[in-house]
């Protein structure tokens, strides 16, 4: 008997979807953690939970959980022989499989099946309420691991060989703060470069208004913090942010990505962008296109405002139509196409560190790997999974570097 999973969505369902491999069980059990951040994710979401119930044998227990299942369990109440689990009740998840009950999904214990890399799920929920996102309601208030289990669960998955850990969360910077003591991201991130020796740690997901002085510090001046940053800056319009009740909205952008950019080597910066928010004009929309002109940056993510039910800005007046919504995506999409290529360019000539994953699947006689700034790469023949070399960077090949073994 086994356990097959099906994830959609963000690395904090990817994270839980490491714990669960881990577990035994005398059945055969399906379990989809659903994503309903987009309307596109719901629908998503609902047409592969109803392919599954199709399929699926008799004694087949079918499980859905995630934040679709914590929102919109009505939208399931059609679709016959599966059991709803929604993320306020994944400790009855867990019980299903293991007898036991968590208020948070437990930390992996064993390395992913195939990879080197693992997310390790350092915190849950959200409070900031931003007014456009329905996942504070899915994933409830901010509740955080203990530091010491973080740091036995990472020693332990290092001992074991894994070289990197992706910590991730709904709000990373929010971690600790849930405790009543002095805990925050950065003693967390201090901790574990002073009592593993785990070799890269990689940030999810961070408000500007989380990237403190001190955290640049920590990105500045430890090698084994990986040089990466994904920054949901959702709009560089200060009128907009502020009604997307976005932390930091104050911010002046530019100065401070000019300032991450001086001090933090080799920086790459990933940034979320949503077109189309409610009230958006054309001035706050231009404003949004100068602020990535201007700054330095590896790629984007791109998204139309999706209305979703139950969310301030749902009711906002002033709904911007979606061709205009879907015009203004295109462009930005095209900005950061062009911005991702000079990006990456600048690296052609230069070494970078770079950690080993698998056998490309794709291109027959190369191995993928990625750069500690989270570049894609490609190198000609078969490396051991795991393995971590400064290579030079030679070209571009099928949207990865290429790397030059013999200069590592």
């Amino acid at each position: 008997m086994s356990i097959k999973l099906f994830t959609l969505g963000c690395k904090v369902n990817q994270a839980e979807a490491e714990v669960y491999r881990e577990f035994d069980t005398s059945e055969d059990i399906w379990i989809i953690n659903t994503c309903c951040i987009t309307s596109k994710a719901e629908s998503e979401s609902l047409s592969l939970i109803r392919k599954l119930a199709n399929e699926k044998s008799e004694k087949t227990r079918l499980i859905v959980t995630g934040c679709l299942a914590s929102i919109r369990d009505f939208s399931l109440s059609d679709i016959g022989n599966l059991e709803i689990a929604p993320n306020r009740d994944k400790d009855c998840l867990f019980e299903i499989l293991t007898n036991t009950s968590h208020i948070i999904t437990p930390l992996p214990e064993e390395l992913p099946q195939k990879r080197t890399r693992s997310f390790i799920k350092i915190q849950d929920g959200c409070n900031r309420r931003c007014s456009y996102c329905i996942v504070w309601k899915a994933r409830g208030k901010s509740r955080s691991h203990r530091m010491s289990d973080i740091i036995d669960c990472i020693k332990n998955l290092s001992q074991k060989g894994l070289k990197e850990v992706v910590l991730t969360g709904v709000c990373i910077g929010s971690y600790g703060r849930d405790s009543g003591e002095k805990e925050s991201l950065e003693l967390l991130l201090n901790l574990i470069l002073n009592e593993t020796d785990i070799q890269r740690i990689r940030l999810s997901s961070l408000d500007v208004g989380d990237i403190s002085d001190e955290m640049i510090d920590l990105l500045r001046n430890n090698k084994r913090i990986c040089p990466h940053l994904h920054i949901p800056i959702q709009s560089a319009s200060r009128k907009i942010r502020r009604l997307m009740n976005r932390k930091g909205w104050d911010i002046d952008i530019k100065r401070f990505m000019d300032e991450l950019i001086e001090n933090i080597p080799d920086l790459n910066i990933g940034f979320d962008i949503i077109a189309g928010f409610p009230t958006e004009k054309e001035e706050d929309f231009l404003e949004t296109l100068d602020l990535l002109e201007k700054v330095d940056f590896g790629y984007l993510h791109v998204f139309q405002y999706s209305r979703r039910i139950g969310t301030k800005a749902a009711e906002m007046e002033n709904q911007v139509p979606d061709s205009v919504k879907k015009e203004r995506s295109s462009i930005i999409r095209n900005i950061g196409m062009r911005k991702k290529e000079k990006f990456l360019n600048r690296y052609i000539g230069k070494k970078l560190s770079i950690l080993f994953q698998s056998e490309s699947r794709n291109i027959k006689g190369f191995t993928t790997g990625l750069s500690d700034n989270y570049i894609k790469t490609l190198t000609p023949n078969s490396i051991k999974s795991g393995k971590i070399l400064e290579l030079k960077i030679i070209n571009k090949k099928n949207g990865y570097m290429l790397t030059d073994l013999s200069g590592g």
